[in-house]
């Protein structure tokens, strides 16, 4: 069987290229000639697989590996990972840096890595929370650092160590949820449904449905 991509996906931006780019910064790595996304939600990889208009396979019911020798390599010049380096390492290195698009297509790559390491959550009976998580603080700073410029206030990153090594979360709560809901699906029409459900129903779950946009 032969295989296709849009082999141009990462050489022009837009709402598709900047929500996937996002996503790959989260749940992606390179091997080779290879873009892979790893994620166990299958209906996420299918909207990943038909923004890129890729035939190619899933792997395991959990991994999307496109070859393809020029994607491949626009991805890596976007992202600055040398070949031979992992996406995790070069993030735990600090030497992943938030790619700088045009200012309206921000909020689709946060939204993409959002989809990926971050998540929306019920605390109680009391707020909704934002969560983004990265092996990197630096990386999350950038990440603070729009969401400032969103209107967010100044959040604290917290480091967290674990068996399997160190990550760092960024979190929000109940109105800069709000704002940051607000933000990262205007004008959206890719997104991972269940992590936006996940704040309508915690929403609706304190009675505030008014609130939602």
């Amino acid at each position: 069987m032969s295989y296709h991509v849009n082999e141009q996906f990462f050489l022009s931006w837009n709402e598709s290229s900047a929500y996937v780019l996002g996503f790959w910064l989260a749940n992606g790595s390179i091997y080779r000639d290879q873009v892979i996304f790893n994620t166990e939600d299958l209906e996420q990889l299918t909207l990943i697989k038909n923004l890129m208009e890729s035939n190619h396979p899933f792997y395991y019911g959990r991994q999307l590996r496109i070859s393809n020798v020029n994607l491949a390599r626009d991805l890596r010049r976007v992202v600055s990972v040398e070949t031979g380096v992992s996406r995790r390492d070069a993030m735990k290195a600090g030497t992943v840096e938030l790619p700088r698009l045009e200012r309206s297509l921000m909020h689709h790559l946060i939204r993409g890595y959002f989809d990926g390491n971050g998540r929306f959550y019920l605390e109680g009976t009391r707020r909704v929370i934002t969560s983004f998580t990265c092996a990197s603080e630096a990386f999350l700073e950038e990440i603070r650092d729009e969401l400032l410029h969103a209107g967010c206030a100044n959040s604290n990153i917290h480091r967290r160590d674990n068996p399997f090594g160190t990550t760092y979360e960024l979190k929000y709560y109940k109105k800069d949820t709000d704002k940051i809901y607000e933000w990262i699906y205007d004008e959206a029409t890719c997104f991972r449904r269940t992590h936006r459900d996940r704040y309508i129903e915690g929403k609706k779950a304190l009675g505030e449905e008014e609130d939602i946009a």
